[in-house]
Parts: structure tokens; C-alpha cells; sequence
């Protein structure tokens, strides 16, 4: 196993244009994904509307009753067959590599709140479709895409049909190519099976238990959120790239005030955990 801090340390350290949004998934998205799961324990099936924030689930369920003239079924789905072409070269190449970058699972999960015949069915095919073909199916940062795709982690915004309040993303037409990117993947990397499957087909198809380890951005987070705190405030912690470890600038309310951290060199990093899901 690679420790997840070297990664980011030799990212860091890597020139070219993608490396701030990496620190910034990696810093920010993993670590708040992991805090949430740590503090909002699921059952072994998984995520569930109850783990969104009070308006996300509320303004889903108002709207449950909405028209959905384009319902999918989870078979035309699995095998990208939606009849839109940017979210079908998503779903042959999540089959095909088990990996959709964060940005492309947004548009390709916020599709499935209008083509599902409700939230909940939303979800439930979100996560069958997942776990089955993605690698971090089971994992945190899954669980945190998914359901940023209903609203977790998002503010609510002007009211639609079906979605309400929660702000969705769709399929952007580009996508359509990214099946066309597998042969080169994989021609550059020669012990790549050119079908990986999903982490529960790796496992052999068993469910895997969540995954429970929690960043040190955890306590932040989780005080943040049972004081109410997280509406208007930020959450600040630091991050050491020099070492692999993480360590909390502060916590409560020192950190609530906007208590800047200490300058310690260039690799310091601050990282906001903007607020995001309202009570």
C-alpha cells in the first residue's frame, strides 16, 4: 500500500497545470468525504437520503411526486444505454477502467435524480451502478459523490421540477469520447487488465464493510456540524505535506473565528472546508 500522504507530498512537489485541482480533491473532497462517513455511520448497504442535510432530503421528497417523463431502467443504464450520448461515454468508460473523474461522476450521477422514478430510487441505482463497476466502490470519497449529487455538501438553490431545491449538473456532451481514451490507457499501462470491473467484482462480489477511518479533519468537521456551526463559518485545519500526517490547526471555536494558521513554509497549506450542508 502507498501511503495517501506521499501521494499528495509528490504531487505537491510535480509541475503541470493539474496539480492544484489533485491538491484539491485530495485535500479537501477525501478528507470531508471521510470526516462525513466517520461521524454519519451508514448500514452495510450503504449511504441513504437520512445522511443529507435536512433541506436536500425535505425539497427531494417534496418533489418525489413530480412528473419524470424519462424514466431509465438500471439494465439500460449498466450498459449505457440512457439515449444521452455525453452520459453513455461516461458508463462505457467507468465499465471499461473503473474510475470517473469527480467532475464527470457529478454530471453522470445527477442524471439518474431525473431519470429515476424517485429520490430514493435515485439513489439506490446510484449506489448499485457504483459499487459495481467503480474501484472505490464502498469508499468514502464514493459515498461523498453520490450524494453531493443530491445535495450534500451543496447550498440550496432556486426551485426546480424533481430536484427542487438541490442544484444538479448534467452530462456534458464532450463525454461522449471517453471511451475513445481507454486504448491509450492501457497502452500505457501494460499490466492494466483492459476490463477492471467494479471493487465488488474484484472482491470476488461481496459487499465490502464501509470504510470507517476518519481524517483528523474529522473532529473539525463533525464539532462544526453538531454546533450548528456550519452555515456560515469555515473550517480550517492545516495540512503538512512534509510528513504523512495531518494535523488540525485548531479546533472549536478558535478555528469557527477564522483563527489563521501558523506559517511553516511554502508545503503549508489552509484548506477551507467551505460549509456546505445547511441543517
Amino acid at each position: 500500500m502507498v501511503s495517501p500522504m506521499r501521494i499528495a507530498r509528490e504531487a505537491d512537489a510535480t509541475p503541470g497545470s493539474g496539480k492544484a485541482k489533485f491538491l484539491s480533491e485530495y485535500l479537501t473532497w477525501r478528507g470531508v468525504s471521510y470526516a462525513w462517513c466517520f461521524h454519519f455511520p451508514m448500514a452495510a448497504s450503504g449511504c441513504s437520503l437520512a445522511q443529507l442535510p435536512r433541506w436536500a432530503s425535505e425539497t427531494l421528497r417534496q418533489h418525489a411526486a413530480d412528473a419524470r417523463p424519462a424514466l431509465k431502467s438500471r439494465e439500460a443504464l449498466a450498459e449505457a444505454r440512457s439515449g444521452d450520448p455525453g452520459w453513455d461515454g461516461m458508463q462505457r468508460y467507468l465499465r471499461e477502467t473503473g474510475e470517473l473523474h469527480n467532475n464527470a461522476r457529478m454530471g453522470w450521477g445527477c442524471a439518474l435524480v431525473k431519470w429515476a422514478a424517485s429520490p430514493e430510487d435515485a439513489l439506490r441505482m446510484l449506489l448499485d451502478l457504483n459499487n459495481t463497476f467503480a474501484l472505490d466502490g464502498h469508499a468514502p470519497p464514493s459515498y461523498g459523490g453520490l450524494l453531493g449529487c443530491l445535495g450534500l455538501f451543496g447550498g440550496p438553490k432556486g426551485d426546480s421540477p424533481i430536484s427542487g431545491k438541490v442544484s444538479l449538473r448534467y452530462p456534458k456532451p464532450k463525454y461522449a469520447g471517453m471511451p475513445s481514451k481507454i486504448a491509450d490507457l492501457v497502452a500505457d499501462s501494460p499490466s492494466l487488465p483492459s476490463t477492471m470491473g467494479g471493487f465488488g467484482q474484484v472482491m470476488g462480489g461481496a459487499a465490502a464493510a464501509p470504510t470507517t477511518t476518519a481524517s483528523p479533519l474529522a473532529a473539525a468537521f463533525a464539532r462544526a456540524w453538531t454546533d450548528g456551526q456550519l452555515c456560515s463559518t469555515q473550517v480550517l485545519a492545516t495540512i503538512d505535506l512534509d510528513s504523512d500526517s495531518e494535523l488540525l490547526h485548531s479546533a472549536g471555536q478558535g478555528a469557527m473565528a477564522g483563527e489563521s494558521p501558523p506559517k511553516r513554509g511554502k508545503r503549508w497549506q489552509r484548506v477551507a472546508l467551505q460549509e456546505a450542508a445547511c441543517r
